[in-house]
């Protein structure tokens, strides 16, 4: 099973990615994605805060991810 896959927005910008969940952590680490940031799983409706990645109450997957969107 691959890593989770997140679009990011931040201070009102235009969500970004697909992320994997280790480059959202990296960007947190070095302080370039505020602690605010919102995440959205791909193949998900639902944002949650950029600090729910440290919950044990965060969603699992429900599934395997779907394909990339084309370019």
């Amino acid at each position: 099973m691959g890593e989770r896959l997140y679009y990011v927005s931040a201070g009102g910008e235009p969500g970004r990615g697909p992320l994997s969940e280790s480059a959202v952590r990296r960007e947190l680490e070095a302080g370039t994605l505020p602690r605010d940031a919102l995440v959205c799983e791909v193949g998900s409706t639902e944002r949650r805060s950029v600090a729910s990645l440290d919950s044990p109450d965060a969603p699992a997957p429900a599934g395997p991810l779907p394909p990339p969107p084309p370019p």
